[in-house]
């Protein structure tokens, strides 16, 4: 190479490490494979449907960006825009304002998204008769509003893409997707295998998790699975309100030890102290009782200083003041008979008695009531088993309308045995029940409907959302090699084609090498009958397509993941994107 072409070359490499467009295209690069790495874990993990969904909202805004990175590529050039970028450009604002429009009269929920995607994308426009003079504030506005409607323009068009695919599921689809959702949460954590494909020797392999996250899709076309799919439920369904759920939130039991400390014991505590409070109750009555005298001998006292303040006693008391003597101590609550002489102190104590009983009595009554007992209980066992008492522990730990007796125990082994096996197995039957209704039920208007609509969601998101993160590394590596070798040549139908080969080597090579997954006869079975459930329902290609490009995305992993999590884990911090990995946390 003579010393100017090596001029040449430095110069184009100065003006590459200048160009905004290098660096945008590399940190989206990171970003994406990043995002890419994670996404597996989260769809090859025991991520439920919504935290797939929330991470996929990422992805979503990455491919939105990756669009629009195209647009920049021509609105960051330092000379005019003219002829096909021009045109490229202004077509694809145009459609994309159309289709967010057409969004906008039929999806309520992504409104304001679509609004401010045809905002952006109008004020685009406007600019883009002007960009070619490179005023830079100008030329960065007119990038950021491409970006923009290119990010609404894709997050509407993947959400509608899986909410087309969702609705394309019948009734017994969406049924069977639950079970298939379930079960794959068995294959992640290591309690599921499928024939001979056993994906937890030692640490989960790339193409193990991407075979887990694209399971659901895989079997749905499996003869007899509800039968089969049921069974395997029925001996592991306990783990769903054990240990596969986030203690505390509804619906999860948690483990024994979690149960014991935060629930069973709180009730417990509960229950003991409206013990001791009935109690407390009791006891005042009691003591009421046996003060009868003391407080006959103080009204009798009061009587006697009310009339000495008339110089009064009560043998000297007018006989035309009986009557008014007489009112005024049946005002205080002694029933006196009316022809009561007031200096009868018999009759006057047993008139203060039957009111100190009466009164007494009154507040037990109420304090019965209050715990919902009509007798009075001596040990804290027949407390313990008072009706109320137990319709409260129900209502607790979700035992509802049902008749079971808990003991008051605080003996682990008898908490298991009593309390804690019984609620799961309810759990257990109450899904099973749920599952096991009528394929009617999962679809639209059924009472399983949502059950149906998210486990639909979770059988069409991960293979989306895992092949696009794929296609788009692809894409923004194949940008990043075009502008790479510009440093060499500026040859650009050579650079284009050297840089479309490598990608397309990479891209093909996976499905040349050894893998474990999808080389086995299990998955050759899933594969033929994938083929055939969408064939039948899309046409033969469809079907051949649909498991090609599965069969590749579980290949492609084994050699993007490790690749992807470095990136993650060593460059981009371990950025999370919104997703924490319970087996890692536990």
């Amino acid at each position: 190479m003579n010393t100017h072409a090596i001029a040449s070359a430095t110069g184009r490499m100065r003006s590459l490490l200048v160009s905004p467009l290098l660096w945008l295209t590399l940190a989206y690069l990171l970003f994406e494979l990043s995002f890419s790495a994670r996404l597996l874990d989260a769809a090859g993990g025991t991520a439920t449907i919504q935290e797939i969904h929330s991470l996929e909202n990422f992805g979503r805004v990455l491919s939105g960006v990756a669009l629009g990175l195209v647009g920049a590529g021509f609105l960051l050039r330092r000379r005019p825009l003219t002829g096909g970028g021009r045109v490229f450009i202004g077509a694809s604002l145009i459609l994309m304002i159309a289709g967010l429009l057409l969004d906008l009269n039929s999806d309520p929920l992504h409104a304001g998204l679509s609004v401010a995607g045809v905002i952006a994308g109008l004020c685009a426009l406007l600019l883009l008769r002007h960009v070619g003079d490179w005023v830079v504030l100008r030329s960065v506005l007119a990038t950021g509003l491409f970006i923009l409607t290119s990010v609404a323009t894709m997050f509407v068009a993947q959400t509608r893409l899986v909410n087309n695919m969702v609705a394309r599921l019948d009734d017994t689809d969406r049924r069977n997707a639950v079970i298939l959702a379930d079960a794959a949460v068995r294959l992640s954590d290591c309690r599921l295998r499928v024939d001979d494909i056993f994906l937890c020797d030692g640490e989960q392999s790339p193409s193990g998790k991407a075979f887990t996250a694209v399971f659901p899709m895989l079997a749905l076309g499996l003869p007899d699975l509800e039968s089969k799919g049921l069974a395997v439920i029925r001996r592991q369904a306990a783990n769903r309100f054990t240990v596969e759920c986030d203690a505390g939130t509804e619906g999860c039991i948690g483990t024994l030890n979690h149960f014991s400390n935060n629930v069973w014991l709180p009730i417990m505590k509960e229950v003991r102290d409206s013990w001791e409070q009935y109690k407390s109750g009791i006891k005042k009555h009691h003591n009421t009782v046996e003060g009868v005298a003391t407080e006959q001998e103080r009204a009798w006292s009061n009587y006697v200083s009310d009339l000495k303040k008339r110089n009064w006693t009560p043998e000297t008391v007018p006989e035309r003041w009986h009557d008014d003597v007489r009112k005024k101590l049946g005002q205080k609550g002694l029933i006196l008979h009316d022809t009561w002489q007031l200096d009868d102190r018999e009759s006057f104590y047993r008139a203060v008695e039957l009111k100190v009983l009466r009164e007494a009595d009154s507040r037990l009554s109420k304090e019965l009531k209050r715990f919902d007992m009509d007798a009075t209980i001596d040990s804290f066992q027949k407390f313990f088993a008072q009706r109320h008492v137990q319709q409260k522990i129900r209502a607790t730990l979700g035992f509802n309308g049902e008749s079971r007796t808990f003991p008051p125990t605080i003996d682990a082994a008898q908490i298991e045995t009593a309390v804690y096996r019984p609620l799961v197995m309810q759990a257990v039957n109450r899904y099973l029940e749920q599952i096991g209704a009528p394929a009617s039920t999962f679809g639209p208007g059924g009472t399983n409907e949502q059950l149906g609509s998210d486990a639909a969601q979770r059988l069409i998101v991960p293979p989306i959302a895992l092949f696009f993160s794929l296609v788009g590394g692809a894409g923004h590596l194949l940008k990043l090699l075009i502008l790479l070798t510009g440093i060499l040549t500026t040859n650009w139908p050579f650079r284009a084609t050297i840089s479309i080969g490598v990608v397309a080597y990479l891209i093909y090579m996976p499905m040349t090498a050894p893998n474990t997954v999808t080389q086995s006869q299990a998955y050759a079975n899933l594969d033929r009958y994938v083929a055939a459930h969408v064939g039948a329902r899309l046409g033969q290609f469809a079907g051949g397509l649909t498991a090609g490009l599965l069969e590749w995305t579980i290949r492609a992993q084994q050699y993007a993941y490790p690749i992807n999590e470095k990136i993650r884990t060593s460059i981009m911090g371990s950025v999370e994107f919104g997703y924490t990995d319970r087996r890692r946390v536990s």
